[in-house]
């Protein structure tokens, strides 16, 4: 999994990162992310809004009090009870096996269950991906995954949108591994340095276009699709033009008038 820098700057060394998850929301559960390392005492938390510096949060073993883990496949929900609060992340369900190894030294309570209709439209691939070097397509495929989680829901028809975009569900599940090991900072930076302008304005007019499908943008939606814009450095002479052309795309009430 990939790490920031500014987290290996400031681990203690010796921590063993290869046991790290992150989460794919912050804490706040605004666009961001957070990463979960444990270490000799406990855990250490780094959560951030997407954008924003890391805050740091330890928590040692004594001040944990239960977890509660809840699968809804593809996802993990993790509820940390602890004598200072709780802390609820969101994981990739890839995860679980590393998760309860962290947790199993806190005495873990455990409450599963499983959404039987996702899990069954998922690939098998997902079970063992493998993690694809970056690409101008896998970036697209992972922002489109992220975009649709924006809503903190994923549903069977999105995948399906999905499906329909890249070809085929093991394409899903690569994408999907993809964003679960670098996180949806890492991917902008990437395409911030390896793509070209035609495919960096092709990624946000596809988000945009996605994100009105239903009438409507959310707003982490819009929040993703400025954060692209502004880190993508798409001027906004150009943004305007794609968002107006798109918004009348999508806006067939009009043809009912």
């Amino acid at each position: 999994m990939y790490i920031p820098k500014e987290i290996q700057e400031i681990i203690d060394a010796g921590t063993d990162l290869s046991k790290c998850c992150r989460s794919m929301y912050s804490l706040s559960k605004e666009l961001g992310e957070c990463y979960l390392i444990p270490n000799d005492t406990g855990i250490i938390i780094f959560d951030r809004v997407l954008g924003s510096k890391f805050e740091q949060i330890k928590i040692v073993s004594s001040e944990v009090e239960k977890v509660i883990e809840v699968i809804e496949a593809p996802f993990l929900l993790l509820q940390i009870i602890t004598t200072k609060g709780n802390f609820d992340l969101k994981f990739s369900s890839l995860d679980g096996h590393k998760l309860k190894g962290i947790f199993d030294q806190f005495n873990l309570s455990e409450e599963t269950f499983q959404d039987t209709d996702l899990q069954a439209f998922l690939p098998d691939q997902l079970a063992t991906p493998k993690t694809p070097e970056f690409s101008a397509i896998f970036a697209y495929a992972a922002s489109v995954y992220s975009l649709m989680l924006a809503d903190d829901h994923l549903s069977i028809e999105e995948l399906q949108v999905l499906e329909h975009q890249l070809g085929c569900k093991e394409f899903i599940a690569e994408a999907f591994q993809f964003l679960n090991t670098y996180g949806i900072q890492e991917i902008i930076k990437q395409i911030n340095t390896n793509c070209d302008e035609k495919q960096k304005l092709c990624i946000l007019s596809n988000l945009l276009d996605i994100a009105m499908i239903d009438g409507t943008i959310c707003g982490k939606e819009r929040e993703m699709i400025l954060l692209y814009s502004s880190e993508l450095k798409i001027d906004k002479e150009h943004f305007d033009t794609l968002y107006n052309v798109l918004y009348l795309k999508n806006n067939t009430a009009i043809l009912q008038k």
